[in-house]
Parts: structure tokens; C-alpha cells; sequence
């Protein structure tokens, strides 16, 4: 009976780990996720790094709300179009 409860509880701790590393603030989408949530990517020009970004999923159903963006993005900067590469939100480790 022990042995069984104990089974059961490392399953459920691993399911709420995985949940909360995929979709918790760790989480991080790619500009197209975010987008096709209905979201925007909010990106911010990177003054180090040329045609690179800090980018983070705005808005949408609230599912990838606030998550890091990674991967290759199109944004406007005034008139222009300019492709970026997403970087998350920037932080330093």
C-alpha cells in the first residue's frame, strides 16, 4: 500500500513539474506561436547586437502571455522593416 502511494505521488509531482516548466514563466514560444495565438511580440532593439532583439509574447488568448520569444522576426522601426533575431527577454545570467 505504501509502495503504491509513494508511485503515485512521484507521478504527480513529475506531471505538475513538467506543466509548470512548459507553460510556466520558463516557458518561451517562437514569434510565429505567439502570433498565431493572437498575440503580438513585443521586441525591443538590442544596442549591442546588431539585427537583435529582447522580444516577449504580448497579449492573445493569455496562454504564451509573457513568455520569452526566440527565433528569427520581422519588426517595424519607424518606416522601415527590419528582421531580427529574438533573443527572450534579455537577461543576464
Amino acid at each position: 500500500m505504501l509502495h503504491t502511494m509513494i508511485r503515485v505521488l512521484v507521478f504527480v509531482v513529475s506531471v505538475f513539474a513538467a506543466v509548470m516548466l512548459s507553460a510556466g514563466p520558463a516557458g518561451a514560444v517562437t514569434p510565429r506561436q505567439c502570433e498565431d495565438d493572437g498575440a503580438r511580440v513585443d521586441a525591443i532593439l538590442d544596442p549591442d547586437g546588431e539585427y537583435r532583439a529582447f522580444c516577449t509574447c504580448r497579449g492573445g488568448t493569455g496562454f504564451y502571455n509573457g513568455m520569452e520569444v526566440f527565433g528569427a522576426h520581422v519588426m517595424r522601426v519607424g518606416p522601415a522593416v527590419v528582421p531580427v533575431q529574438c533573443v527572450g527577454r534579455g537577461l543576464g545570467a
